[in-house]
């Protein structure tokens, strides 16, 4: 079940976790977010079985929680039965992409987010139905056919 992001915020407060920006705007975010009303949340410091990290957010918040090693990170990441968007941020290129090969999301951005209007977007595991945008989305309109013929 979603819940608000208001609601996420405070359940993550309560249980531990640290609000780093909330009711606040972000300079660098402003317009975006007061174009739709919407005020980001970052959430610091919620273990990784909390209702802030395990449930979807709908609305603008960002859950974060240490990890003691790259497979800890993934374990914590892949854990969740949603699986839309990931994002890795990383000095190193080579590690970021080596775990972004290991996450059960339908889009990872590495050291940026995932979404561009010519990827395909959608989800998977209980996040999203199928996929739009790009030429990835014409899939779900055809039906794909293999002819097999011995060679001439």
């Amino acid at each position: 079940m979603g819940h608000t992001f208001k609601d996420l915020v405070r359940r993550g407060q309560a249980a531990g976790g640290v609000p780093l920006v909330h009711g606040e705007l972000a300079s660098a975010f402003a317009h975006i977010i007061m174009l739709y009303r919407f005020y980001m949340a970052i959430v610091r410091g919620v273990g990784p079985k909390t209702t802030v990290m395990r449930e979807k957010a709908f609305g603008p918040v960002i859950r974060v929680t240490p990890a003691s090693s790259d497979d800890e990170a993934v374990a914590i990441a892949n854990s969740t039965r949603y699986g839309l968007t990931d994002q890795v941020y990383s000095r190193d290129l080579d590690a970021a992409r080596r775990i972004a090969a290991r996450l059960a999301a339908a889009q990872v951005g590495i050291n940026t987010c995932a979404r561009r209007g010519d990827l395909p977007f959608g989800g998977t595991k209980a996040s999203g139905l199928g996929r739009s945008g790009g030429t990835y989305a014409l899939a779900s309109y055809t039906e794909l056919r293999a002819t097999v013929h011995p060679a001439d």
